[in-house]
C-alpha cells in the first residue's frame, strides 16, 4: 500500500516544475528519518530530477537527504543543482560523506562539486580518496575553469577491434 501511494505522486508539474505534494512526501519522510520512504520515493530519480528535488527542499533537510541515503545517495544530483545550493550542501556534509560520494561518479562530475570548495576542506576530501582516484580528480582541478581539460573525463576503456 506504501508503495502505490508513493508511485501515485506523479514527480513533475504540468509547467515542469517538481510537484509540491511530491516534495512535501520526501520532506515528511526526511523529519522522520524514514529511510524506507525515501527509498520508494527517490532511488529510481535521474540525477536530474534529483537536483531539481533537492533544490525544491528546504535548506536544513537537503543535507540530511544526503546524509540519510549514505553511500547510496547519488552525487551527481549535485551537478544538477544552482552552485550555492551544492556549496550549502558541502558545508554541512563530513569530508569523508564528500569522498565516499565524490569517489562513485565519474571524474569530471567530481570536479564539478569540488571545483568551488576552498582549498583547505578540498585538500581534506581529496585526502580521503585512494590515489589513482584522487590524482585523476586532482589532475581535472588544475585545469582552468571552464576549459576542455576540467569538463572531460581521463578514463577511458579500449576495446580490441
Amino acid at each position: 500500500m506504501l508503495n502505490q501511494k508513493f508511485s501515485a505522486l506523479r514527480l513533475r508539474d504540468g509547467d515542469g516544475a517538481i510537484r509540491e505534494e511530491f516534495v512535501d512526501q520526501v520532506a515528511h519522510a526526511i523529519d522522520a528519518g524514514d529511510i524506507a520512504a525515501l527509498r520508494l520515493l527517490v532511488d529510481d530519480l535521474h540525477e536530474a530530477d534529483l537536483g531539481a528535488l533537492v533544490e525544491a527542499l528546504e535548506a536544513d533537510k537537503r543535507p540530511r537527504l544526503a546524509e540519510l541515503f549514505g553511500i547510496d545517495f547519488d552525487f551527481t544530483a549535485l551537478t544538477e543543482v544552482d552552485n550555492a545550493v551544492r556549496e550549502e550542501i558541502l558545508e554541512e556534509l563530513p569530508p569523508q560523506t564528500v569522498a565516499k560520494g565524490v569517489r562513485e561518479i565519474e571524474s569530471d562530475d567530481a570536479v564539478v562539486i569540488l571545483e568551488d570548495q576552498p582549498t583547505e576542506e578540498r585538500a581534506e576530501i581529496l585526502d580521503q580518496i585512494p590515489p589513482p582516484e584522487r590524482i585523476t580528480i586532482a589532475r581535472g582541478l588544475e585545469y582552468p575553469e571552464d576549459s576542455a581539460g576540467r569538463r572531460m573525463q581521463t578514463e577511458f576503456v579500449a576495446v580490441p577491434p
